[in-house]
């Protein structure tokens, strides 16, 4: 039987929803091709311009990994955990009773699993 891997991550987004207690990311121009061609790049027949942007983020948004060291201070960092840990069988479940922000508790993970198409 074959086999696939599907990535099921989120795009980090410039504020993109995170958790109640954690700062949304912040993405945004820091200069654009327009604002760097003041600095007089390149060649007068061929100016040099560039974008670069400004990126602030938590490693605690989006799709993320509660690695061990999170909750633990004698935990293993993610990048020591092993691989097979993050990959299952699928399973699906609705979570749109979730509010935005809303916590997943076991109350909400047990009513999602009576909803229709939930496995």
């Amino acid at each position: 039987m074959a086999q696939r891997v599907v990535d099921l991550s989120l795009l980090i987004e410039d504020n993109m929803p995170a958790h109640k207690l954690f700062q949304r990311p912040v993405i945004t121009t820091h200069l654009s091709h327009e604002s760097s061609r003041a600095f007089n790049l390149g060649v007068p027949d061929d100016p040099m311009t560039f974008q670069t942007n400004f990126i602030a983020t938590l490693d605690h948004v989006g799709t993320h990994v509660d690695a061990f060291r999170h909750v633990n201070p004698n935990g293993q960092p993610v990048d020591e955990m092993p691989l097979d840990l993050f990959m299952a069988r699928p399973c699906a479940s609705t979570w749109r009773h979730v509010p935005d922000l809303g916590d997943i508790t076991v109350s909400r993970m047990e009513e999602a699993e009576k909803k229709p198409g939930s496995r």
